[in-house]
């Protein structure tokens, strides 16, 4: 069975929101915790990789030239790119890169986000691979406080916007 993919905007790449939106001026990021960072870190990596996995199996149909089969070849590049990302954020956490050593990859991926999202928005796909997209969500919301706590807000209503 497959399912309008907006899911997955809400779950891969509420970035747009989160980089349009104008940041609160509320609360400071969550005191930094290396273990913590690096562990959710590394469960968001394995989560980014097992989606772009079932993304790159399940070509939907898309005909060749529609417009779907080149936001397919869009999102299987902006998962390649954000799984790299993911991998790359996880490494420095694991070498003791803290806050100031990975902000700028994060911000980096949370770009990537936004693209996919844009590209996942104009594709069908199945619920195996939305369930995959929610445990990666859940993983990002614990991580985006200890960045940019605003950003919670944000994803918390795209994936009220999307049920």
């Amino acid at each position: 069975m497959t399912v309008r993919s907006f899911a997955l905007g809400t779950v891969l790449a509420m970035a747009v929101t989160m980089l349009a939106a104008p940041a609160l001026a509320a609360d400071p990021p969550k005191a930094w915790d290396q273990a913590a960072v690096t562990s959710i870190a590394e469960k968001f990596s394995t989560q980014v990789t097992a989606v772009q996995r079932s993304v790159s199996r399940q070509q939907t149909g898309a005909q060749v030239g529609s417009g779907q089969a080149h936001a397919f070849l869009r999102l299987q590049d902006d998962l390649r790119v954000l799984r790299n990302g993911a991998r790359h954020l996880e490494r420095t956490l694991q070498k003791g890169g803290g806050h100031d050593e990975t902000v700028a990859p994060f911000q980096r991926m949370m770009t990537t986000l936004r693209d996919a999202r844009e590209n996942a928005n104009k594709m069908f796909l199945e619920k195996p691979t939305l369930d995959m997209i929610a445990q990666a969500r859940a993983s990002l919301r614990e991580l985006v406080p200890y960045y940019d706590p605003a950003l919670v807000a944000d994803i918390d209503a795209q994936a009220e916007r999307r049920r």
